[in-house]
Order: structure tokens, then sequence, then C-alpha cells
């Protein structure tokens, strides 16, 4: 199954989680920033691409 991956920001614009959606919309999985972690833009990079392959690993498919 196809999966498309949203970040979910709070207020001040910090990454909380990934939430991954079907192409209907329909929730599916979700991964969730540490929020002792800093807030880089290496740190969300290594974020994003721990998530996916956790989701690959689940027998989705990343809509790109």
């Amino acid at each position: 199954m196809k999966v498309i991956p949203t970040e979910v920001l709070d207020k001040d614009g910090n990454l909380l989680r990934l939430e991954y959606h079907d192409d209907t919309g329909k929730f599916h999985l979700q991964a969730e920033w540490d929020p002792n972690d800093e807030q880089t833009h290496e740190n969300r990079k290594a974020f994003r691409k721990w998530a996916n392959i956790m989701a690959k690993r689940l027998n989705f498919d990343i809509a790109e």
C-alpha cells in the first residue's frame, strides 16, 4: 500500500511527527519526533529517512 508522509509541526515550526496517510486520506501510521533531539536540518533529514525505513519495513510504499 502506498502512503504519503506529512510533517506535523508545532506553532514554532518544530517537527512533532510524520503522519502517513493513503491517497484517500486514511491514516495508517505515525513516527514521533524525540523532543530531546535538537531541531536541526540534519537531524530532521535523518528522522525522515529513519521513519520511511520503518514504514517500508511494515510493507508500506512511500509516495515521493
